[in-house]
């Protein structure tokens, strides 16, 4: 009988290459007060839409702004949303589904139809409504994102925990005497708690790039605030009047938000 691989052969190299690349992302974002940087928002009215140079090395932005000073510092921004939005959904959205998979019948019945309803409005209108009444700052676009990814939570929980509820540990638990709340902590959510985590690394990604569309339509944090949905309209304007000196530029950030999809997706394969 063979012995099994080592854990990190088994992960794969996309796995080290994705963990890696958001790794520096966001030690990138975490060091920008200490990096050397241009002021992200400090206009040099010499370089307004120039490409790359040795003094601007992903090139300025129709404002003169330094487009490399801008992305770093709206890493910051923008894991924080990725993160903290997807936090909520995992916990208000698991805890639902757990609760709805265990407990059936009605239960399941109206969180079941709370989450259809949710997820029959387009999720981008829903964003937009919810920031629109919500307000437009850092918390509230975290709780806005949050909210819509919750119903996509609740029904990956429910399955889930449908798929454990009658298994044969759940019901040896039962037939000693453990009560409801006993047997989904201690025997259906560490079953539960895994599919959950790897399907969070994606919606990461995803929660980052709704931000950036936030962004992008002037709906998410002030515009002083650099964040990468920011930056690209001002990528787009500038290869549009200088397409020749702007391929490395439109390669690299010409989406902002690209940074954090690929990588989430590579380590969410090789983790499942």
């Amino acid at each position: 009988m063979s012995e099994p691989r080592p854990l990190a052969r088994r992960l794969g190299p996309l796995f080290w290459l994705g963990a890696a690349w958001v790794t520096a992302v966001g030690l990138a974002g975490l060091l920008a007060p200490i990096l050397p940087l241009d002021d992200p928002n400090r206009s040099d009215f010499t370089a307004l839409a120039r490409g790359p140079s040795a003094d601007h090395l992903l090139g300025t932005d129709a404002l003169g702004r330094d487009l490399l000073a801008r992305i770093v510092w709206g890493t910051r921004v923008s894991l924080a949303v990725g993160l903290c939005s997807v936090a909520i959904g995992f916990v208000a959205g698991g805890a639902l589904g757990l609760v709805a998979g265990y407990f059936r019948r009605r239960t399941e019945s109206v969180i079941m139809t709370f989450a259809d309803a949710m997820l029959a409005f387009p999720a981008l209108v829903l964003l937009l409504s919810l920031t629109t009444f919500l307000g437009q700052n850092l918390r509230n676009i975290v709780v806005a994102i949050g909210v819509v990814t919750v119903p996509v939570f609740m029904r990956l929980g429910r399955a889930n925990t449908l798929a454990h509820a009658q298994r044969e540990f759940v019901l040896a638990a039962r037939a000693t005497g453990a009560g409801h709340l006993r047997i989904i902590v201690r025997e259906i959510l560490p079953n539960v708690a895994l599919p959950l985590m790897a399907f969070s690394l994606i919606v990461v990604a995803v929660a980052i790039v709704a931000e950036g569309s936030l962004s992008f339509l002037g709906m998410s944090v002030p515009a002083t605030t650099p964040t990468w949905g920011t930056s690209s309209p001002g990528v787009a304007r500038t290869c549009r009047r200088r397409p020749t000196s702007c391929s490395c530029r439109r390669w690299c950030c010409s989406s902002p938000c690209w940074p954090s999809t690929s990588p989430a997706t590579a380590c969410a394969r090789s983790s499942t």
